[in-house]
């Protein structure tokens, strides 16, 4: 672990608030509308929701707490540290986690399987940030990380594997990284980014999941919620509908 940490951090170089008012969001939107596509304006279809609870690993809402709600996995660990909730993409407090750069979560005891899917709400504090991670597998799986102010998707077992979105604000973003064997594909906002063809496949059948750092002194600042593992690759369709959620 400690080796794969080191690698990811010497391959890494260094590189160079959500507006509350209407006029904002629309701004922002017209400087990027590539983030706006597929907004959420449709009712999900509620089989694709109930499929939603298949292959579930684990999902920690930080509603409050830092519990598994599935119960199949531990609490995060943060390492002694207290945990900051804040405002959540649904405006509501306290049902978010916000990480400022003191400490990190760990997921212990996560199995692996070479068809997996990563899935999660994040909203960065800054948009020059030097590959921070965001969540990866220590020994393998989906994991996502962002540099400057991009978002990444890639094999936590084979750093070069990674697939970039286009320049993001500082808005709320879901972002979906699926594993099946061959491919590893990156997805923003319920909108297909790129894939990269899998070099190396997980070894190990469990790992621990890093949230906001490498598992040493490299730290992602910003908020985080609904972060979810899968067993299986999630559709299109279901990746739209979490988005629609």
């Amino acid at each position: 672990m400690k080796k794969q940490i080191l690698i990811f951090a010497a391959a890494l170089t260094t590189v160079a608030f959500v507006s509350c008012s209407k006029q904002s969001r629309e701004e922002s939107q017209l400087n990027n509308p590539g983030e706006i596509a597929g907004a959420a304006t449709q009712r999900p279809d509620p089989s694709t929701v109930a499929s939603l609870s298949k292959g579930l690993i684990c999902l920690y809402e930080f509603d409050g707490t830092v519990k598994d709600k599935t119960a199949k996995l531990a609490d995060v660990v943060l390492g002694g540290n207290t945990p900051t909730y804040t405002v959540d993409r649904k405006g509501m407090r306290g049902r978010a986690i916000k990480f400022t750069g003191q400490f990190g979560g760990t997921v212990f005891n996560v199995p692996l399987s070479t068809k997996m899917s990563l899935a999660l709400w994040v909203k960065y504090d800054s948009a020059l940030a030097q590959f921070a991670p965001i969540a990866f597998g220590t020994s393998g799986g989906p994991g996502t990380f962002q540099y400057s102010n991009m978002y990444h998707g890639y094999n936590s077992n084979n750093i070069d594997e990674w697939i970039g979105s286009a320049p993001m604000n500082n808005s709320w973003h879901l972002l979906v990284v699926t594993m099946d064997g061959t491919y590893t594909r990156f997805y923003v906002d319920g909108n297909f980014v790129g894939n990269k063809l899998i070099q190396a496949n997980a070894g190990l059948s469990i790992t621990n999941y890093n949230l906001a750092y490498n598992g040493g002194s490299i730290f992602w600042f910003g908020s985080m919620d609904d972060f979810r593992l899968y067993n299986r690759v999630l559709t299109s369709s279901e990746i739209q509908t979490l988005f629609n959620l």
